[in-house]
């Protein structure tokens, strides 16, 4: 046997259980399929995932190692590192790309029938090589772990960080072969493994791939849905008493006209006008009550998206509920979420606004609200293709807080 032909397949997962593309299907070899965008029908499932694929051969050499991007709608990714994912390659594509590197080669892992139905790929019984049946391996109530198996014979720790790493595991299950590649006998299945993306299965069958699902259509919320929203607030008291209160807000359709702009009354002196662009005059001579300007606001909003910067709180400072389905939530878009930097820390909607549209929120020198939720809505506007994206994690229900009435 040419030991050069070996290949090393190790395949780790981000996110929860197993992709279920189909059930029963014709069989089909070499299936290329291009990511598919999120269906306008339906949420999609919570339990779907993307990874990491990496391939090394007999002497270590990197042959693949690439994230994979989910393809379920993406307001469902829910994990630190998905910014990895915006440039991965689809599923589907990746089990081809696999496919065509492992082709008559044997294929080695550590329980290797996860990641050969993780991509779901069936592949000949006599090809593989199980690491994780080294007898040595073997304890009272199963089998050891890969980074145990590391530990023991290789003197070395790995998975030390909270996501594991497939090229550590692929080139530590591949040290861990040619350290025993003597006992290799021991590591050939001889129980097939479960096919379930397949109609009919045999231990000796060609390589073979799922097919493409079906193409769901593209769907974006139609303009006349879309609303931003912009709630002006200033901040009283000390301590445990300190308090946020709306004193202005303002809403824009998508074709950045005034839906409404109203001033809430609020029992203060301080306007903090550098930070609201409001002044007393302005103020005095518009300033409604809160119970009104709600009302107004829920009656302009029914059955529309809402969109916004922070937009829960912005609704939690009016007292309003809205369906979350129908949020879009911008620190949620892409600059933000796949920039490592501010996924740590949101940067403000000046900063954000000026290094994406190059526009100025301040008329005549002050802060404005009509300008923020324009900027807002043309935030939007620019990564409206990414709709799916940000719509936010559901939240409990917001309640009312007495010292906004």
């Amino acid at each position: 046997m040419n030991q050069k032909l070996l290949i090393l397949l190790i395949f780790t997962r981000f996110f929860g259980s197993l992709i279920p593309f189909v059930t029963s299907v014709d069989i089909i070899t070499h299936q290329a399929c291009p990511t598919l965008p999120p269906s306008c029908s339906s949420s999609g499932q919570q339990n779907q995932k993307g990874g990491q694929v990496a391939i090394v051969n007999f002497d270590g050499d990197v042959l693949l190692n690439q994230y994979v991007r989910p393809d379920e709608p993406r307001s469902y990714w829910r994990t630190s590192r998905e910014f990895l994912y915006l440039n991965g390659t689809s599923p589907a594509q990746m089990r081809s790309n696999v496919n065509e590197i492992i082709r008559g080669r044997i294929i080695v892992g550590f329980s290797i029938f996860h990641d050969l139905q993780g991509l779901q790929i069936d592949y000949p019984l006599s090809m593989l090589r199980d690491v994780s049946l080294f007898l040595k391996y073997k304890v009272q109530n199963g089998t050891l772990s890969l980074a145990a198996a590391v530990q023991m014979d290789l003197n070395r720790t790995i998975q030390t960080q909270k996501y594991h790493d497939a090229l550590e595991d692929a080139s530590a299950t591949m040290d861990l072969f040619r350290l025993n590649h003597n006992f290799e006998n021991e590591t050939i299945p001889t129980k097939d493994y479960a096919k379930y993306w397949l109609s009919k299965t045999s231990a000796t069958s060609e390589p073979t791939l799922a097919p493409c699902p079906t193409v769901p259509p593209v769907c974006l919320p139609p303009p006349e849905d879309l609303v931003a929203i912009n709630c002006m607030i200033i901040r009283v008291g000390k301590g445990r008493k300190k308090a946020a209160l709306p004193i202005q807000v303002t809403l824009v359709d998508y074709w950045h006209e005034t839906i409404l702009n109203e001033y809430i009354l609020q029992n203060i002196t301080d306007f903090q006008t550098n930070f609201t662009g409001i002044t007393q005059d302005v103020y005095d001579a518009n300033a409604r009550n809160f119970t009104y300007v709600q009302e107004l606001v829920i009656n302009k909003t029914e059955s529309k998206i809402i969109i916004g910067y922070s937009v829960s709180d912005a609704l939690k400072i009016l007292s309003m509920n809205h369906e979350n389905e129908k949020l879009r939530e911008l620190q949620r878009s892409p600059p933000i979420r796949f920039n490592p930097i501010y996924r740590e820390r949101n940067p403000s909607l000046e900063t954000f606004v000026t290094n994406e549209l190059n526009m100025s929120l301040l008329d005549k020198g002050l802060p404005s609200s009509m300008l923020r939720a324009i900027a807002l809505m043309r935030l939007y506007q620019k990564y409206r293709d990414a709709d799916d994206l940000m719509i936010p994690p559901p939240k409990n229900p917001t309640t009312t807080n007495n010292y906004f009435l």
